[in-house]
């Protein structure tokens, strides 16, 4: 019992991280493509 409780602790972590990783990425994601049309605006609105 006390392996598959471990491995069930490793399987968690590693759900988690994937997690992070994912949102991490998304969130990069978000930035990399609102950055530009944030800029585009910005050029926009000052004309």
């Amino acid at each position: 019992s006390e392996i598959s409780s471990n491995n069930s602790q490793d399987q968690n972590c590693y759900r988690n991280s994937e997690a992070a990783r994912i949102s991490h990425w998304m969130a990069f994601g978000a930035h990399q493509v609102s950055h530009p049309l944030l800029s585009t605006l910005r050029i926009l609105t000052d004309k």
